[in-house]
Parts: C-alpha cells; structure tokens; sequence
C-alpha cells in the first residue's frame, strides 16, 4: 500500500499519517482484524465512535481519506476486496471559519511590544537577543506578507528576490 501511495507522488507525511490512521482502524476493530472487516459498516461505526468521542471533523475526515486510499488500492491494485467500501460512508462536515485578522490598533501594539521585549532582552539577556530577534522578524513577516507558519518555515534565502526597488 505504501509503495502504491509513493508511486501516486503522496508526500512522506501523508503516507505516514494513513498509515498510522490506518493502524488506528485495524486496533479500533481488534485483534482478529480481517479483510472483511473493511467494509462500510465498520467504516460507519468507526466514524460515529470518532464523532461520540468529540473528535475534530477534520480528524476523522483524514481517517476516512486514508481508510478511502485503502480501500481503493485494495480494491483496484490489490484485489482484496471487490470493492471500495468507504464510497458508501459519508464524510464529516466541518465548518470553515474565515481567518481573522488584527487591526491597525493591534497590530502596532503587536510590534511595539515585540520590539520592547528585543531591546529589555538585549540589556537583560544578551545571548537571548538573537532569538528574540529571529521570533520578531517571523512575526513580522507573518503580519505583512500573508504567509503562513508553515510556508514561513521553509522559506530560504534562495526564494527571496532582493531588488534596488523591492526587497
């Protein structure tokens, strides 16, 4: 299943995580745990206990793409099962919230506290300065480019064009 997945270009994580979201469902049914417990019932059950248990929609969703990825290859590739049975269970609806945002007022007073903290960590803390530093500038680009923590983390020099007129 997991070289199915890397030949479908899924990224490590994602194979990690069905494979871990996967396990869950195989320990979920217990330890008698058989091919023929794969199906829409269990699949159903499963989800149900997930939302009993306050799981987060999103959560199980994601349990239920890795347990629809299984079936799949197990249906199609595999020849396990005849055939996918998550296409009859349906997903979790989940409720987006529109992302907020701090107004000018709170911005300001964002940065200003950001920046009296770097200066009392350079009289008080030297060697912390360096990483008060760094957490300001992160909070800073987060404020004003749009990026998130994640596309912030993996930005490198090398992505960043620094111009006479920009930059």
């Amino acid at each position: 299943f997991k070289s199915y997945l890397k030949s479908r270009d899924r990224s490590p994580a994602t194979i990690d995580g069905y494979g871990h979201d996967i396990q869950k469902f195989i320990r979920w049914v217990g330890p008698d745990c058989s091919m023929d417990d794969m199906n829409a019932e269990n699949v159903r059950a499963y989800r149900d206990e997930m939302l009993e248990n306050d799981a987060n929609p999103k959560t199980i969703n994601r349990h239920l793409a890795a347990l629809a990825a299984f079936g799949h290859w197990a249906s199609t590739k595999a020849g396990l099962l005849s055939e996918n049975p998550v296409l009859y269970v349906d997903t979790v609806e989940m409720v987006n919230l529109a992302p907020r945002w701090l107004d000018e007022s709170q911005r300001q007073t964002l940065l200003s506290t950001l920046r009296k903290d770097m200066s009392d960590a350079r009289e008080k803390y030297p060697r912390l300065w360096v990483i008060r530093q760094r957490d300001t500038t992160m909070v800073t680009m987060l404020l004003y480019t749009g990026l998130r923590v994640g596309e912030l983390c993996a930005l490198r020099i090398s992505d960043l064009t620094i111009g006479e007129h920009k930059g």
